[in-house]
C-alpha cells in the first residue's frame, strides 16, 4: 500500500512538468531553436560562390543602354569618393562612397536592378557580391570609370557634374536567419578599406613571410599553367564555391586573377565568411606590368 501510494506521488511528480511543458509548447508553437550564426554565413557563402558567374561584371555600354531606355528598372551608384565623383560622374549615377556603404546600404532598392561603377571594377566586385547576399539584384560595372567607361566611345555625353539624391532608406523587417546575413554582410564594410594590395607588397610577403600566406589564384587552369606567382594555388573562379575547404583559414590569402575584378568578388565572399583574403590589384596584369617574376611549372 505504502508503495502504490509512493509510486502515485512519483508519477504525479514526473507527469506534471510534462504537462506544463506541453502546453506551453502547443500554446507558443514550436520551440525556438538558437541558430548558429557562423554554419548559417558559412553555407550561405558557399552557395553564393558556387552560383557566382562572370556574369555579375557587366559591360558598361549595356549598362548606359538600360539606364538610359529604363530608369525605373535600372538604377546606377557610383561608390567612389565624393570629390571624384563631383569631378565628373555617369549621368543618373547617384554617389555612395564605398566607405559609407555600411550605414546606408538601406537605401538600395530591392525593386530595381543595381549597377554599381568604382575605378576599376575591383571595389565594386566586392561590394556587389555583400549586396547580392543581403538579398540585392546587383551587377559591376566592368572595368569601372578608369577602364571601362573611359573605353565606351563619345563617353563625354554621359558625363555629368550635378549630384543626385540619394533614394530614402527603408525600414527593414528581418526574420532571425535574415539578421543574421544583413549582419554579416554590412560588417564587410566595417574596416573601410578596399583590401586591395599592390603587387610589390605582395612579391615582399612572398620573400620574407611565405608560410604566412595564400597566393590563390582564380584564373583558369590554361592560364595558370602558362605563368603564375610562385607558390600559388589554383582554384579558377568558377570552382571556388565547391572547394572552400581546400583554402586555409590560418592564413592570409591573396587573391589573383586577371585584372582584379573577379577577385574583387571572390575576396568580398571570403570575407564575409571570415577569411583574412585581400586581392591583388589589377591582377596579374599589374604583376607582369610591375616584370615581377612568374614560373610556368
Amino acid at each position: 500500500m505504502y508503495f502504490r501510494r509512493g509510486l502515485n506521488k512519483t508519477l504525479l511528480v514526473l507527469i506534471i512538468p510534462i504537462l506544463v511543458f506541453t502546453a506551453c509548447t502547443s500554446e507558443a508553437g514550436n520551440i525556438d531553436i538558437p541558430l548558429n550564426a557562423e554554419e548559417i554565413v558559412q553555407n550561405e557563402v558557399a552557395n553564393l560562390l558556387r552560383n557566382v558567374s562572370t556574369d555579375f561584371m557587366v559591360d558598361g555600354s549595356i549598362i548606359l543602354e538600360n539606364i538610359d531606355n529604363n530608369p525605373e528598372e535600372y538604377i546606377l551608384f557610383d561608390i567612389r569618393r565624393n570629390e571624384d565623383y563631383l569631378r565628373g560622374h555617369i549621368k543618373g549615377a547617384i554617389n555612395l562612397p564605398y566607405a559609407d556603404f555600411r550605414n546606408k546600404v538601406n537605401v538600395l532598392p530591392k525593386d530595381r536592378t543595381i549597377y554599381l561603377v568604382c575605378y576599376s571594377g575591383q571595389t565594386s566586385g566586392q561590394t556587389t557580391m555583400a549586396a547580392t547576399l543581403l538579398g540585392y539584384t546587383v551587377y559591376s560595372f566592368q572595368g569601372g570609370m578608369n577602364f571601362g567607361f573611359s573605353a565606351i566611345e563619345d563617353n563625354e555625353k554621359w558625363l555629368a557634374q550635378s549630384s543626385n539624391p540619394l533614394p530614402e532608406a527603408k525600414e527593414l523587417e528581418l526574420n532571425k536567419r535574415q539578421q543574421i546575413l544583413w549582419d554579416a554582410g554590412t560588417s564587410f564594410f566595417n574596416d573601410r578599406t578596399d583590401f586591395i594590395v599592390a603587387p610589390n607588397h605582395l612579391e615582399a610577403l612572398i620573400k620574407d613571410v611565405p608560410d604566412s600566406i595564400i597566393v590563390l589564384d582564380i584564373r583558369s587552369e590554361e592560364s595558370f599553367v602558362t605563368g603564375h606567382i610562385k607558390g600559388a594555388i589554383n582554384i579558377p573562379f568558377e570552382e571556388i564555391g565547391n572547394n572552400l575547404n581546400k583554402i586555409k583559414t590560418n592564413r592570409a590569402i591573396y587573391v589573383v586573377s586577371y585584372t582584379g575584378q573577379k577577385a574583387g568578388a571572390i575576396v568580398g565572399a571570403l570575407r564575409i565568411a571570415n577569411y583574412n583574403a585581400m586581392l591583388l590589384r589589377r591582377g596579374i596584369l599589374s604583376w607582369r606590368s610591375a616584370n615581377l617574376p612568374l614560373i610556368d611549372e
